[in-house]
């Protein structure tokens, strides 16, 4: 039996306004990092967090941190910057510019420094990701590039000046700067357009000031000048020099440090926290698009630099309090009123006029809409059942329970096979009036329109789910794991034969639009199929609150919501040439769930 107090729910993401509304967590060495004094932090493509610290790099799984250091490849213990290749690929720059990278089948970071050397590459000061693939190394002397397993580097050089690379072209051109700083007051500031070490076009930005810092993030090139609240941003790089432009934005605080991610760009501001007698450094962001400025984060800790997750959390990376995270909410709306929010419910379905139907332990079907709250009784003869199922079919309400399958909550619909009351445990709307209902007993099939039931024979199954991407195959759960009927051939493929996965007790199941099959097991998480297949195995160790599920269902594209016994977790994935990337957010009763036991779950409209 499940136990719960509880509960329907509607549940979506909020946008995150203001980082003083988002819960703080921190961790330290306390956690398990080797460190307090973290300069970056990553996420990879499989949904990890790297972390770089002053005693060498961790990876973060959602739980526990594994730490590497020398024993494990990295040249320098205290690691600078991380970068992720387009290719997915990590690489980390150490304190003496050694660079290296993951190999994940090692589990241990390769250095390429010696190699670089060789090619007289020296003095690596910064690492930048393509957009075309492979990496970028920046010297006191230029720019080199590193593209795939072979360094293909080469000295990106003018003959009177060293040259950086701002944007290479299809046609084999190349966008490049270059600054030279004159008496240590003033820096010129020019662009080239070059093929080879041959200028094509040049022109000059002017003398800028001192201290100034370059970036280059998607195809944009910025200029920040250290104790300025102006910077100047150089974009529009096509096909000549003449098509850039050149803008000035303003900062609300000087400059200091910055760092961008995909959605912010963020201002590191170095102030004097005078009550402590101390020097802080808050983090100010602003949209990479509209360079408008958003919201400030200030703990009174020294702030490195700072990241968004793909679950819309903020980590920051301090110098002084180790990693501060702050969680964005989910907004939970509690849909009920007394005495049914705190009664446990079942099933729900939303009309297309909004209406909220909730199925109850008590036999009721609760009717919401708006503030309006109706109680419907469902009619019955035997004891008081739970209302597991409702599907709204041809302009009537069809509800499933143990204790029968009911029309309009007072119409019972019957099975001639059998005696008594259809029981019902899942059920799978075929078709605008056909559902497929399973039970201890089996598999059966209901007409809404003539209100017929029929029988399928798949022998002794306790069918536990279902699910359908073609409508002619019917995949259906059990305690002995996954089985597949053949509506037209009539009959039973047992593909719990095929993979040991698949001989999980099955709770729950549904299919995208992508023709994959989603299985949440009872005790060991989500499987994914396809073409009958198994491709992915998720579980807690890949972020999941829990691996004892209970619900599944489909949300947007490419996206599933897991119910389970610690709440309810967002799955977005990708799914390209049979690789999955997956990242995962979990809601729970911290972010407003009045139970973690979650029986069902819908999904409308966004």
């Amino acid at each position: 039996m499940r136990h719960s107090i509880l509960f329907f729910i509607i549940v979506c993401q909020t946008c995150f306004c203001f980082a003083q509304h988002a819960a703080t967590t921190t961790f330290t060495t306390e956690n398990g990092l080797p460190s307090n004094v973290i300069y970056q932090c990553l996420e990879d493509d499989k949904g990890f967090l790297w972390v770089a610290t002053d005693q060498g790099i961790a990876r973060f799984d959602g739980k526990n941190f594994q730490v590497y250091a020398k024993e494990q490849g990295v040249p320098d213990i205290e690691v600078f910057q991380i970068e992720k290749e387009k290719n997915g690929r990590i690489w980390i720059r150490c304190y003496n510019n050694s660079v290296a990278y993951f190999n994940p089948v090692k589990n241990k970071f390769i250095e390429v420094t010696p190699i670089a050397e060789l090619l007289h590459i020296h003095n690596i000061m910064k690492l930048i990701a393509l957009p075309e693939g492979g990496i970028q190394f920046d010297t006191d002397s230029g720019s080199f590039l590193f593209n795939e397993d072979h360094l293909n580097g080469h000295p990106l050089r003018c003959s009177f000046n060293s040259t950086f690379i701002i944007k290479t072209n299809t046609d084999g051109t190349e966008f490049k700067y270059s600054y030279n700083e004159k008496n240590n007051k003033d820096s010129a500031v020019h662009i080239y357009q070059t093929k080879g070490n041959t200028i094509l076009a040049e022109r000059s930005l002017g003398f800028l000031g001192r201290e100034l810092y370059f970036s280059v993030d998607e195809n944009s090139f910025y200029i920040f000048k250290r104790k300025s609240t102006e910077y100047t941003v150089v974009s529009d790089f096509a096909n000549s020099i003449q098509s850039i432009s050149v803008k000035k934005h303003s900062l609300v605080h000087e400059y200091y440090v910055h760092n961008f991610t995909d959605r912010y760009l963020n201002i590191l501001y170095r102030t004097k926290d005078i009550l402590n007698g101390k020097d802080v450094m808050e983090v100010n962001v602003y949209d990479k698009k509209t360079c408008k400025f958003l919201f400030c984060l200030n703990e009174n800790f020294i702030a490195f630099h700072m990241l968004n997750d793909s679950k819309g959390n903020l980590w920051v990376s301090t110098v002084d309090k180790g990693l501060v995270v702050y969680k964005t909410p989910a907004r939970v709306t509690q849909c009920l009123q007394q005495p049914y929010n705190q009664i446990n419910f079942y099933s729900v379905t939303v009309k297309t006029d909004g209406t909220i139907l909730a199925g109850n332990e008590k036999g009721e079907i609760i009717e919401i809409k708006n503030d309006f709250q109706q109680v419907h009784k469902v009619f019955t003869t035997s004891k008081i059942e739970w209302q597991r199922n409702i599907i709204l079919s041809q302009n009537k309400i069809v509800t499933f329970s143990d204790g029968g399958i009911f029309v309009n909550y007072q119409r019972e619909i019957k099975s001639n096979a059998i005696a008594g009351h259809q029981e019902s445990k899942v059920v799978l709307n075929v078709n605008d009036s056909i559902i497929m209902n399973g039970s201890r007993t089996g598999l059966c099939k209901l007409n809404t329109i003539t209100e017929q039931i029929q029988s399928i024979d798949i022998g002794q199954k306790v069918v536990t789910g279902l699910a359908s991407i073609d409508k002619q195959h019917i995949y259906i759960g059990s305690t002995d794991g996954l089985h597949m009927y053949d509506v037209n051939e009539h009959t039973l493929i047992d593909l719990n034969q095929t993979d040991a996965l698949l001989r999980e007790r099955i709770v729950a199941m549904c299919t995208t639009k992508d023709s994959l099959l989603w299985i949440a097991t009872a005790t060991n998480g989500i499987v994914v199929l396809k073409n009958n297949k198994v491709i992915q195995h998720i579980r807690e160790t890949d972020g999941l609150s829990s691996n004892n599920s209970f619900a599944i269902i489909a949300g947007k594209e490419q996206q599933i919501w897991l119910g389970t016994i610690m709440g309810v977790c967002r799955l977005n994935y990708s799914f390209e040439k049979n690789r999955m990337n997956v990242g995962i957010q979990n809601i729970s009763m911290i972010d407003g769930l009045t139970s973690n036991i979650v029986n069902q779950l819908f999904y409308d409209h966004n």
